[in-house]
């Protein structure tokens, strides 16, 4: 039970440093060629932060709750807050479901540790969206003229999401040697997540439609968006039931997603 259990970490540890230069590499293939290189990963998050603060916040002076004492500001950094952290499940769905079948040589050819691939990508999309977090706490923190008691939630409300994540990539990778109509869906889902994520509007807002509220409740990415504006824009306490309700779905994507990516390698060199 317990090797089961510390398998995936084992094996993430061991090739760590695999795992770290196919990252490095699809990060820097991302602005490869281009004048300020690695630079971009860092002025691309600064423009589109000050971009979504001046047309929601400032130009059309959106609020999240209109009765309450709200900077005009804190909305678009509300929404690009959110955005960094959909930023890594867009990413995961668009380019994850690529991962075994665009690297067809380290499946048939090399004894390669495949369930690496998708974590590299993951990787590669985490420094871009802890890039735009920090900036957007940064930001929220000149705004307010204040340290957010609650910013040490952060890391404890992204770190389950991660993980959903990484069972996410895996998922998707081993699935799409078998179908590789899931390269034609995941583009649609990402923009789904998009809509439904709570991006333009608090989860409190959902409550007035139960029927709607009870399906998307149990979305992660909505709550972890609702948790994180919590603490940082309002100061409130974060609801503890939904901080375990996402630790509880990230062992289970996580670990399922492994286990399954596991049983389907079996079968990639005589589907590819």
């Amino acid at each position: 039970m317990l090797s089961c259990l510390t398998q995936p970490f084992q094996l993430l540890w061991r090739d760590r440093h695999i795992a770290l230069q196919f990252s490095e590499r699809m990060v820097l293939q991302r602005t490869k060629g281009s004048l300020l290189g690695f630079f971009w990963q860092v002025l691309t998050p600064i423009a589109m932060m000050l971009l979504y603060t001046f047309i929601f916040g400032i130009l059309l002076q959106g609020s999240f709750y209109p009765d309450r004492d709200e900077s005009p500001m804190l909305y678009g950094l509300g929404i690009y807050l959110g955005l960094a952290l959909l930023g890594i499940f867009t990413d995961m769905l668009n380019q994850s479901p690529t991962a075994i079948v665009s690297h067809t040589n380290l499946v048939k050819k090399v004894i390669f540790p495949l369930p690496l691939l998708p974590i590299a990508y993951l990787a590669a999309s985490l420094i871009p969206a802890i890039i735009s977090l920090v900036l957007a706490i940064t930001a929220i923190c000149l705004v307010t003229q204040s340290i957010p008691a609650g910013i040490l939630w952060i890391p404890v409300i992204w770190l389950p999401l991660v993980f959903i994540a990484a069972g996410m990539g895996w998922l998707l990778s081993a699935a799409t040697v078998y179908f590789r109509d899931i390269n034609q869906i995941t583009p649609i889902a990402s923009q789904l997540a998009f809509w439904i994520s709570g991006i333009f509007f608090p989860a409190s807002d959902l409550y007035e439609f139960p029927l709607i509220w009870n399906l998307l409740k149990w979305n992660p990415i909505l709550q972890g968006i609702d948790q994180m504006r919590n603490v940082m824009l309002w100061g409130t306490a974060v609801q503890i039931h939904w901080i375990l309700y996402l630790y509880v779905l990230a062992a289970v994507c996580f670990y399922g997603g492994f286990y399954v990516f596991q049983g389907l390698r079996k079968g990639f060199a005589d589907v590819m």
